[in-house]
């Protein structure tokens, strides 16, 4: 099986034979590599398909949200994976989405090889994959660039989530300015001793980022995004207190939608929360992982 057997009529109306292709060699270093390392969990390779890539591409080509799904604005984005492992959903939507640039975070190192080698198998130059905790993240790689969207899908619980967000969003979302804007300097460049870009496999790729034979990018009506965007993949919506509304609120975020992916529900029973981050957290946030490990409400809000 693959994901283009998958009953689902938006995979091939709006993927390309080349990138369901793509996206089944991915599959197939997800089966060989990754799964016998424990990186993923044991599964057939039915589950594999739902469960890893089609969960992963769903929100981007779902009727549901692909209108407003903020990986299809026009635009160049900087998109985080915070606690990647083997690259999902991030290396999916790098094949999808070819004219941003994707950063892949996570603490285990073995981890972040396969994601950097897969990368490169797939041909993909627009990754770039870090290892490290996410509280970290500005020391370490203080040169990296801020994200336009984080994307989480089996991270932490989602109030810990949206706080260690914090450390890769800018501070104030109305003063940052779009890579490549004529007021921007573009996207920074990592130094080169924390360089992990892989190198383009291709020579001849269409397009910059573009895995070889790729017939372009994914994208619907250009949306212009006015604040970074957080995408946390869900299969039901979090039954939030009045507390836990308001530490969204105080971390800065807004509620823009949960989504219930009800055209795919006899496929796989999925959904997507998009915040929206708008304001500079209040004190004391972000906290250390100690505190927020602590916090009673992030372990009952989830």
């Amino acid at each position: 099986m693959s994901v283009a057997d998958i009953a689902y009529a938006p995979l091939s109306a709006h993927l390309t034979a080349p990138v369901l292709a793509n996206l089944q060699t991915f599959a197939d270093l997800l089966e060989a590599e990754a799964m016998p390392a424990g990186f993923i969990g044991e599964c057939t390779r039915a589950d594999l398909e739902l469960r890893h890539i089609f969960d992963s591409v769903l929100p981007a080509i779902a009727p549901e949200t692909r209108e407003r799904f903020p990986l299809n604005a026009g635009e160049g984005l900087n998109v985080f994976d915070l606690g990647a492992g083997s690259g999902l959903p991030s290396l999916p939507l790098a094949i999808l989405y070819p004219q941003h640039k994707f950063h892949l975070l996570d603490a285990q190192e073995k981890r972040c090889r396969f994601a950097e080698s897969a990368a490169a198998k797939l041909g993909l130059s627009n990754v770039t994959v870090y290892h490290g905790v996410v509280q970290d993240f500005p020391k370490k790689y203080a040169a990296a660039p801020k994200a336009d969207v984080v994307v989480f899908r089996a991270f932490r619980k989602i109030l810990a989530s949206l706080e260690l967000a914090l450390h890769v969003l800018s501070a104030a979302p109305k003063d940052r300015q779009r890579p490549g804007s004529a007021k921007s300097d573009g996207p920074r460049s990592l130094p080169a001793s924390f360089q992990k870009t892989p190198q383009q496999t291709s020579a001849k790729a269409p397009e910059a980022g573009c895995p070889p034979n790729f017939a372009g990018p994914l994208r619907s009506e250009a949306i212009a995004l006015q604040s970074p965007k957080l995408l946390y993949w869900r299969s039901q919506r979090v039954p939030f207190s009045a507390a836990g509304e308001q530490r969204v609120t105080d971390l800065g975020y807004k509620t823009e939608s949960f989504v219930k992916f009800e055209s795919a529900a006899s496929v796989l029973p999925r959904g997507l929360y998009t915040f929206a981050h708008e304001t500079a957290a209040k004190k004391p946030y972000p906290r250390s992982w100690k505190k927020i490990s602590a916090d009673t409400l992030v372990d009952t809000e989830s």
